[in-house]
């Protein structure tokens, strides 16, 4: 197998206009079919970064319209005492500030005021230092990202436990959170915030807030019983809480909106067509060029090689011209990659989904070249095996049959395109809307 690698190679080195033009129809299938793979990956498959991550879910309140609205503290504090399958409520507010330590320029940043559950709802550790409890949110306390930590503090273990203030309001800097972590919103500082009861309040329907479910319970069960204590508070504050219901749903569900994992299936729908017709137009290639080779072909045969010979010669010089073509497939994708955060809208991908060529995805581009080697090289392989075995009628064999197949896989190419084209139309109209 690695002497007809090598001797592949050569030859595709030898033949380089068939080369270019076959490795730069893989490299655009495989390119764009990895990078949008990615996405897939990152929004559908990959779980989300935080330990079990399927007992998180995402609280709401339905509106009497059928809507979804975030929560009022006053039901949020009512909810929390009465449910029996959630736990770790975390409720969360905006809180962005500026920043003075005496040590530089004010600085303004994006922060959050949380419940002092936040951070054991997540379950991740600070990086450094500690997190705030739900005893202490009602003190002046800040954990910031490793980020701040790092840009504006060298990662001195001397900043935590020091006095700072955030918009003029001393706070005292208790730890740090992981660079990546995410929760909802990226922030560069979490603030504890405490919740007060009153009807002012109960009717202000502006708190994000999310729990997790205890272990052995269902979303479904969270979800009912948070109906039926909807329902009871319905009944004991009609004012404020007449035709308002109550729903769970999984974190990550309420995190990928049903148009981005529409729009993501589709997308991926796309390029696997791209990549299909990269392979039909490579696999004509190689049929036109194997015409060019039934010389060689019906020595080798004559010399004794048999058809499963002949096959595995072909189809590992496939492999290696997929090998090549993947590789710089791999390179368009990273190119891809690099250039989506300031090409998409912000808030595109949600927080906590990072898009990358990790090793899940390499895995992936890894089988998807093995397919690609195969998909276009089995079918010339296997005729130019079958066109050899005849050695006085090889060429002819060869020439009639080949023809026969590129104007066959030449017709399927069309089709392909035209799938593509009508999809590609459809998928930017709706964008668009």
């Amino acid at each position: 197998m690695l002497d007809d690698a090598r001797f592949g190679l050569r030859l595709l080195l030898r033949q380089k206009s068939f080369t270019i033009a076959a490795i730069a129809a893989i490299a655009l299938g495989m390119g764009a079919t990895t990078a949008i793979f990615s996405l897939v990956d990152a929004v559908l498959l990959r779980p989300l970064p935080f330990p079990e991550p399927d007992r998180l879910v995402r609280l709401y309140e339905t509106r009497p319209d059928g809507g979804t609205n975030s929560l009022s503290p006053e039901n949020l504090l009512d909810w929390k005492e009465q449910t029996r399958v959630l736990r770790d409520f975390a409720w969360i507010l905006f809180g962005s500030g500026t920043l003075t330590d005496g040590g530089g320029a004010p600085e303004f940043l994006r922060g959050l005021r949380v419940s002092g559950s936040y951070f054991a709802a997540a379950g991740i550790p600070p990086a450094a230092g500690r997190v705030f409890t739900p005893s202490e949110e009602s003190q002046a306390l800040l954990v910031i990202s490793e980020g701040l930590w790092e840009r504006r503090y060298g990662r001195d273990p001397a900043a935590i436990g020091r006095t700072v203030h955030i918009d003029g309001r001393p706070v005292t800097l208790i730890g740090v959170m992981p660079r990546h972590f995410e929760l909802l919103q990226k922030a560069d500082f979490w603030e504890p915030s405490l919740m007060f009861r009153g009807r002012s309040v109960r009717q202000a329907h502006f708190v994000r807030a999310l729990a997790r479910l205890i272990p052995g319970a269902t979303v479904e069960q969270a979800d009912a019983e948070a109906k039926t204590i909807a329902a009871r508070l319905a009944a004991a504050y009609p004012d404020t809480n007449h035709g308002w219901g109550a729903k769970v749903v999984p974190l990550r569900d309420s995190l990928v909106s049903t148009e981005l994992r529409t729009t993501t299936q589709l997308l991926f729908g796309v390029v696997a067509v791209l990549l299909l017709i990269a392979c039909v137009n490579v696999a004509n290639l190689l049929l036109a060029a194997g015409s060019a080779r039934k010389r060689e072909l019906t020595v080798r045969a004559a010399l004794g090689a048999s058809p499963r010979r002949l096959v595995e010669q072909l189809l590992t010089e496939s492999l290696v011209l997929a090998a090549l073509g993947g590789l710089c497939g791999l390179g368009l994708a990273a190119a891809l990659l690099r250039a989506a955060p300031s090409m998409l809208p912000a808030g595109t991908i949600p927080a906590g989904m990072a898009i990358a060529l990790d090793g899940r995805v390499l895995a992936f581009a890894a089988a998807a070249i093995l397919f690609t080697g195969i998909a276009f090289g089995l079918l010339p392989a296997w005729q130019a095996a079958k066109s050899s075995l005849a050695v006085g009628a090889a060429a002819r064999g060869f020439s009639a049959a080949g023809t026969g197949f590129r104007n066959t896989l030449a017709a399927v190419e069309i089709a392909l395109a035209l799938v593509l084209l009508a999809g590609s139309g459809l998928l930017v109209r709706t964008l668009l809307r």
